[in-house]
């Protein structure tokens, strides 16, 4: 029952991360981290996703600005109400769509 909570709890999270990435990320970043203004880098190249999800958490929270990039991401992306598990439900919807996310035949 427990493996069972877990999964469910981790695909809603991933759920609700789809949302909130949707409202908060999407307009830099494109629909699937691929970036999607001049400046924002694809979040799945170079290895941006091998960080620890508290990591990418932190860079959510506090902001983030890729070597070479000429722009910084903001803070909480900008929207000043998100929360920590609000960024981790980010971190794991990125992780479900990501190039090593399992796919489904």
């Amino acid at each position: 029952v427990s493996l069972l909570a877990a999964l469910w709890t981790r695909h809603a999270s991933a759920a609700d991360g789809k949302a909130l990435y949707r409202a908060s990320c999407v307009a830099c970043h494109g629909d699937k981290g691929q970036g999607a203004i001049p400046g924002v880098p694809d979040l799945f190249k170079s290895g941006r996703f091998a960080k620890s999800d508290q990591e990418l958490v932190n860079n959510i929270l506090n902001g983030y600005r890729t070597k070479g990039s000429p722009m910084a991401m903001p803070p909480k992306g900008g929207n000043p109400k998100l929360t920590e598990a609000d960024a981790r439900a980010i971190v794991s919807y990125l992780r479900s769509i990501g190039p090593t996310a399992k796919k489904s035949r």
